[in-house]
């Protein structure tokens, strides 16, 4: 399963040379994470209130084209990657109306999350803890190796 999320940017998210303060990406990101949980079934909303994070553990970032203001991106969101402990999210970024099988993407991305519980940030199994995200990542899970 691959999600594709748009995101338009707005003047205050880039910088003095006219394009996308590069820390903005992250923002980008955690974006199109919300919505590809959101299509998966399972709104991040739901694990705060069960009294669960999922914070990033790692990030690898890859900075190509710039974005520039008023540019609508389109974030193409995949799971890379799924362990009892551990998820891999994978993200390319493209202007909208790009063809992604033609072009490069703009910028690319690998984010590594836990789930932790609230009180203590100590990673539990979402094997154990949620059974059902865990087999849904798995059935959707695919890396482009």
């Amino acid at each position: 399963m691959e999600t594709s999320t748009e995101i338009v940017v707005r003047y205050a998210e880039t910088d003095g040379m006219g394009v996308v303060y590069h820390a903005n990406y992250l923002i980008y990101l955690e974006v199109a994470r919300t919505d590809f949980l959101n299509a998966l079934g399972f709104p991040y909303a739901d694990f705060e209130e069960a009294g669960y994070l999922s914070p990033v553990v790692h990030v690898d970032l890859s900075y190509g084209a710039p974005f520039h203001y008023g540019d609508t991106i389109v974030v193409k969101t995949h799971v890379s990657k799924v362990g009892a402990v551990k998820t891999e999210y994978t993200y390319k970024m493209y202007l909208k109306g790009e063809d992604p099988e033609k072009v490069k993407p703009h910028f690319t991305a690998v984010t590594t999350h836990c789930i932790c519980k609230r009180e203590n940030f100590k990673p539990i199994s979402q094997k154990k803890v949620f059974p059902d995200l865990y087999e849904a990542y798995k059935r959707v899970c695919y890396s482009e190796e």
